[in-house]
């Protein structure tokens, strides 16, 4: 039976035999949920963890002062985007200067953390933002902000407008966008889209639905649609999907840019190297991870931050992907 007695070992080291005797279970049954072992009833599994978290036990995140956890979306495991492996390789070397230890946390373990397991966090899923707010941990988010939390991200309205006003002084009057269906948790892309509008409207430039991907399209799909609408320009808004949308011209036998122009955002040793030269929104990601890593030593020593929130610049890099219609003949 479950006692749920649980202060009497609160202040005393840890152990998993703690853990064992308060949730009325084995050490190895400990083990095993600790371990996502797959073969754990749902509501064993539920008991050791409310335990755990009770006890201000952290099972698997290091026992240095020195260790910073980054949290990323991981329902069944860790999940990693484009993003977060150009956000967190950047990362890497900044901590390796500051002799900082990291580790990839998925955002379901977030209950689990505490002030005595890490000596900070950067938080990259929206999907933590809930709980977050619980922990006593010096924390930035970097790419959404959370109420009272610093923040750090890329300015990505100003980005999109940037790109939108870039196509617009080529003379090009048709511009599609093509991201990720902005969701409640998706501050970014909500700013892209945003910044996408600004740009249009201060060109004079009417918002059309036929030409920004729809929430059920996958990415070939609306490709696919969008450039038989008869657009001169795509702005492709997410990192790394630039080469499928390649891709999917060379299947509609389209030439980047005589029959469509590109804007995508810059990953380093790629863009510049494919055919055309990608035209690219850049976002500087060793100054982003420099700026985190600096906030968060702000934090951790606590002093007051003013702004809360930074955001940062992004550059236009100009290569061959985008049709200079001023010189047309």
């Amino acid at each position: 039976m479950f006692t749920g007695k649980v202060m009497a070992v609160m202040d005393q080291k840890m152990k998993i035999s703690d853990i064992a005797a308060s949730a009325a279970v084995s050490p190895a049954t400990v083990s095993r949920v600790f371990n996502r072992h797959p073969y754990v009833k749902e509501e064993i599994r539920n008991r050791v963890l409310e335990v755990a978290r009770r006890m201000k036990y952290s099972p698997k995140f290091g026992a240095t002062r020195n260790n910073i956890g980054i949290v990323v979306n991981g329902t069944d495991g860790i999940n990693l985007g484009q993003f977060e492996v150009l956000i967190i390789t950047a990362l890497s070397q900044f901590f390796f200067k500051r002799n900082y230890a990291f580790e990839i946390i998925p955002h379901t373990s977030v209950p689990l953390l505490h002030n005595t397991s890490l000596k900070g966090l950067i938080a990259i899923s929206p999907a933590a933002t809930s709980a977050l707010k619980g922990l006593d941990i010096p924390m930035v988010t970097v790419n959404h902000e959370v109420e009272e939390i610093p923040s750090v991200s890329t300015d990505h309205r100003q980005g999109l407008r940037m790109a939108v006003d870039y196509l617009c002084a080529k003379e090009h009057r048709q511009i599609a966008y093509i991201g990720e269906s902005p969701g409640p948790l998706a501050w970014g892309m909500i700013e892209r889209m945003d910044g996408y509008r600004d740009g249009l409207a201060a060109n004079s430039l009417e918002f059309e639905h036929k030409f920004v991907k729809k929430d059920e399209e996958t990415l070939l799909e609306a490709s696919a649609r969008i450039v038989k609408t008869g657009c001169t320009a795509v702005i492709v808004g997410c990192e790394g999907i630039i080469p499928q949308f390649c891709y999917m011209m060379y299947l509609m036998n389209k030439s980047i840019p005589v029959d469509i122009s590109t804007v995508s955002f810059e990953t380093a040793n790629l863009s510049q190297y494919m055919t055309p030269p990608q035209t690219t929104i850049d976002q500087n990601f060793l100054k982003l991870a420099e700026t985190l890593v600096n906030r968060l030593d702000e934090v951790i020593a606590g002093k007051p931050l003013k702004p809360l929130h930074l955001r940062l610049e992004n550059r236009l890099i100009e290569r061959e992907s985008v049709l200079d219609l001023t010189k047309r003949s």
